[in-house]
């Protein structure tokens, strides 16, 4: 089954390994093989997917706002399932949490469920609206990107809440949150001088590390999603196009002699990347491009902002 709108709207890419990059779009989930792009999902309908997100033991997490949907690979086959939990309403994330999984909502409520029954639920109303991303690192703290928060929340093990703002060195809106393979954690956020931050554990602060970039644009530079290859380099998707930064510079990547809105990003064991926009879902390899729109199976050519 493939619909001819499934790409038309990109939104998430997450890359399992060399051979499996799944794509989230307003028409529904697409598993992109490594010869063939090939929407298989019988069960998860053809809309907007806000997220998806790997847990343990090659099981995967989505929603579409309103079920959660569960898809596990045995010996080279999918299965999908819904998860038999009460009605949730305004789905954002469904992320994995040990044994238990965390879902955030439009109404700015974190729940917590292990075997599709809550057993914790945080009402964040007070910091802001919807909690759009979420990210769980190494010590099992939950970073909390908000609307309407200036800043970035972080929920302990202990669920204890703990606000970032100013007076922690952020000075800017936060939109996604990522952590390296060494621990080490970034943000970015929307600006023309506070775009990018390092988490210092030390201080319990953040650093800027933003720097002038040369770009077509006169707005706010607003970073949608951020990833990071094999060589240390980060790589930042935003509104501007592709950034690079080598821990030291940043350098803007073009498009031939445009500018693309990334949206989504992520690299691949041959430290490929893979850039989810509005114009379709765009390889970036050894200085090159290389298009994948409607032509070669996509069944949308937009995609969503960032995934985990």
């Amino acid at each position: 089954m493939c619909s001819s709108d499934l790409f038309n709207n990109i939104h998430h890419i997450y890359i399992e390994n060399e051979n499996n990059k799944w794509i989230s779009t307003d028409a529904g989930l697409a598993l992109i093989k490594k010869t063939f792009f090939k929407p298989e999902f019988e069960k998860i309908p053809e809309t907007f997917i806000i997220s998806i997100n790997q847990a343990p033991e090659n099981k995967f997490y989505l929603t579409d706002g309103n079920e959660i949907y569960s898809i596990e690979e045995k010996q080279d086959q999918l299965f999908t399932s819904i998860l038999p939990v009460k009605s949730i309403k305004g789905i954002q994330q469904v992320i994995a949490y040990g044994k238990a999984i965390v879902v955030s909502t439009i109404d700015s409520r974190l729940l917590f469920y292990k075997k599709n029954k809550k057993y914790k639920s945080i009402d964040l109303s007070r910091f802001g609206g919807s909690l759009f991303y979420i990210l769980k690192d190494k010590e099992d703290n939950l970073w909390i990107c908000q609307d309407y928060n200036k800043g970035i929340l972080r929920i302990t093990p202990e669920f204890e809440i703990i606000q970032y703002d100013e007076q922690n060195g952020l000075n800017s809106r936060i939109i996604v949150i990522r952590q390296n393979k060494n621990g080490d954690i970034y943000a970015g956020g929307i600006s023309t001088n506070s775009y990018f931050y390092k988490y210092d554990s030390i201080s319990d602060s953040f650093i800027n590390l933003s720097q002038a970039v040369n770009t077509d644009t006169t707005r706010d530079i607003v970073v949608h999603d951020l990833c990071f290859d094999i060589k240390n380099n980060i790589w930042l998707g935003t509104n501007a196009g592709l950034f690079k930064f080598d821990n030291e510079t940043f350098s803007h990547i073009k498009f031939g002699n445009n500018n693309l809105e990334v949206k989504a990003i992520a690299c691949d064991t041959n430290n490929a990347l893979w850039m989810g926009t509005d114009k379709g879902l765009f390889k970036y390899y050894d200085n090159k491009w290389y298009t994948f729109t409607k032509k070669n199976g996509l069944s949308a050519s937009m995609v969503n902002y960032s995934s985990n």
